[in-house]
């Protein structure tokens, strides 16, 4: 996220090649901006190397993240994630949609959990108009860890969730 001389950590999860701009775009965390421990945030570089735009996304908490991503032309960049900066406690499934013509302003930000913890680690956009979201949550009424999915829809409706599982584990 930074450059090469710093003393933080980042880690990235996701990224996309945008082939008509000759970009790339990376989606993690780090610890070198915020306002908290780790912060979620994407990075879009061209394909020389070369710094485009990056924002981060976070708050007190220590561990925002975003794990997956993807940026689309018309509809601006969506991260999927999980933040404990905001939202029910422990950790809680978040996703982030930013303008289509300005990386830096938020369209909306959706935090979905329960006092237990919930996880998004994939998300795709779907033909219909918004976002299939799927990680894990050990609330809402799991047994252990649960499948978790949600549809967002573009305006930022959370369409429907639903959680996945039996007496076991399910991730």
């Amino acid at each position: 996220f930074g450059d090469n001389n710093n003393t933080s950590d980042e880690e990235g999860f996701a990224g996309q090649e945008i082939p008509a701009l000759n970009y790339y775009i990376n989606f993690g965390f780090t610890t070198q901006y915020g306002g908290g421990g780790q912060d979620a945030f994407f990075k879009i570089i061209q394909n020389t190397g070369a710094h485009v735009a990056s924002r981060y996304f976070g708050g007190p908490g220590w561990a925002d993240a975003a794990h997956d991503g993807f940026f689309s032309t018309l509809n601006g960049i969506f991260l999927a994630g999980r933040t404990n900066s905001v939202g029910a406690g422990g950790f809680d499934a978040m996703v982030i949609r930013t303008s289509s013509f300005s990386p830096y302003n938020i369209t909306w930000q959706r935090i979905i959990g329960s006092a237990n913890e919930e996880e998004f680690f994939a998300m795709k956009e779907v033909p219909a108009g918004g976002v299939i979201c799927v990680g894990y949550t050990t609330g809402l009424g799991a047994v252990g860890e649960d499948i978790f999915i949600s549809r967002i829809l573009l305006n930022g409706t959370v369409s429907w969730s639903r959680r996945i599982g039996g007496a076991g584990n399910e991730r």
